[in-house]
């Protein structure tokens, strides 16, 4: 279709390219075949009009200046109907810069040419695109077949599980309640007591302590201390499991009462840090010049505050009253201290744990992790920043405390270094890292290192993708995973995409 196109452009421009000779004969013949037909005798002869020379040489360096440009693209091999149309095109224009009486009439038939040569491509883009969408329309009940047909498989699958958990779920009982023993009472498991022989020698006292009565009172005496303080004992320094069962559970309401009250105390004191800063810029406005209104002021003012981030933590109001302050310093110092101790000692295992559970994320920094990398260990070892990272990882919140966004960064990479992409897989489907565009080129980059993960690194690139709202990115890895009606589905919900 494109070679006719070419091949009517060149034709139609070709014809407007005509010496102004030959169209003028044509005239002068169609003239004078109208005066034959008027008068029904020979007219008197019509001379060919006279070419100027510049008008020959202007038609000869336009036709060398198309000659030559379609040669030099044959050679390149670029010699397409697009090119040929450009050639004819500039051609045309010189044409009509230089026709100065015509050159509105040939303006108006250039401009027609194009709007045709445009509706013409505008047509065939939406014939293959109308193509593809039936195409794609006439493929979807197959799918949903196949789709049905998977569902159906996994149901039946599904089925097979839940039974055979029953199966196995009971005769582990059964197992169970054959091999379990069933404890004796109290009452029963004491051993029979055998009868004391009067003649035998009383445990603690020599014989002829045993023979005197003032010894044995004595002796009696202690043990019945002995006795009363054994029965004391049992009542204050012992209790039953059950009672240790319900202290446990009272302690764990009691810690939950004290994280909420935490978690409201930290909102009120943040609420206050606000109101006492919007108190003090209406106080500052109002002794100032006002040469800035309130409403702009306190624009500014609110502007800087929400500049603080998350990893900074703000200043405490009741700093300054608070008696635990001291206190808290001192344990923040000791427990810097026992870090350093434990990690001096070569135990980079128990250290790591202990950066990461440090109290107020003292110790979960890059420092630390730098602290970490340093370490020079065997091949054989295992790697104390991996241990850093493992332990960081798992002592983050879901919601509360994720690792940010340096530290994710630096976890993964060398996670991915060490080939544990199944750690990679964990972290990122419980959402104990901070999700950024950086975190999902490294994993798009692993995967195309790797071939044999490069499904489960798609998977997760778009997922982090979507999280951090790059939504070409996340399209791309849908279209590479196959998804193509997904990624025109998210595409067209995604009000914000652009290409």
């Amino acid at each position: 279709m494109e070679d006719k196109i070419s091949d009517r452009k060149f034709h139609n421009m070709a014809r407007f390219l005509a010496p102004p000779s030959n169209r003028r004969e044509k005239a002068s013949h169609r003239s004078a075949g109208v005066t034959k037909s008027l008068h029904g005798l020979p007219g008197p002869p019509v001379l060919p009009p006279i070419t100027r020379a510049s008008d020959k040489r202007f038609l000869t360096n336009i036709e060398e200046y198309m000659k030559s440009e379609m040669e030099k693209l044959s050679a390149a091999g670029q010699l397409d109907a697009e090119q040929q149309y450009i050639i004819c095109g500039q051609a045309f224009d010189k044409v009509i810069d230089y026709c100065t009486d015509y050159k509105h009439i040939l303006t108006v038939i250039k401009q027609e040419y194009n709007e045709f040569i445009d509706a013409t491509k505008q047509g065939e883009i939406n014939a293959i695109h109308v193509h593809a969408k039936l195409k794609r329309l006439a493929s979807e009940p197959t799918t949903l077949m196949y789709y049905r047909k998977r569902a159906a498989e996994l149901e039946d699958r599904i089925d097979i599980v839940n039974k055979d958990s029953s199966r196995i779920k009971s005769e582990l009982q059964k197992l169970l309640d054959e091999k379990r023993v069933k404890t004796p009472p109290i009452e029963e498991a004491r051993t029979p007591q055998s009868e004391i022989n009067p003649a035998a020698p009383i445990p603690g006292m020599t014989i002829e302590d045993s023979l005197d009565m003032a010894a044995l009172i004595k002796f009696q005496q202690l043990l019945e201390e002995k006795k009363c303080a054994l029965k004391a004992d049992m009542k204050t320094k012992y209790v039953p499991i059950q009672k240790k069962q319900d202290l446990d559970v009272k302690l764990s309401i009691a810690v939950q009462e004290r994280e909420n009250a935490d978690l409201i105390n930290r909102r009120l004191l943040d609420s206050y840090r606000k109101k006492r800063v919007i108190a003090n810029t209406i106080s500052s406005w109002a002794r100032s010049d006002k040469s800035l209104s309130l409403y702009e002021t306190l624009a500014q003012t609110v502007a800087k505050e929400n500049e603080i981030t998350d990893d900074v933590p703000s200043t405490n109001v009741f700093e300054d009253l608070d008696p635990r302050k001291t206190q808290e310093a001192e344990a923040l110092l000791e427990y810097v201290e026992r870090f350093n101790e434990l990690f001096v000692n070569g135990q980079y295992k128990a250290a790591a744990v202990y950066a990461a559970h440090s109290p107020r994320g003292i110790l979960r920094n890059m420092e630390t992790m730098e602290r970490f990398r340093a370490v020079v260990v065997g091949k054989d070892s295992c790697s104390p920043l991996m241990m850093f990272f493992e332990a960081l990882m798992e002592s983050s919140s879901l919601a509360k405390h994720p690792v940010n966004a340096a530290l994710t960064l630096e976890a993964i990479t060398c996670a991915l270094n060490y080939d544990k992409m199944e750690l990679v897989v964990h972290w990122v489907t419980q959402q104990r890292i901070t999700f950024s565009e950086a975190l999902g080129d490294v994993i798009w980059d692993y995967g195309e290192r790797e071939p044999y993960h490069k499904v489960t690194c798609l998977a997760l690139a778009q997922l982090i993708y979507r999280k951090c709202s790059s939504l070409r990115k996340a399209a791309l890895c849908m279209c590479l995973q196959g998804q193509i009606q997904g990624a025109l589905d998210y595409t067209y919900q995604s009000k914000r995409f652009l290409l």
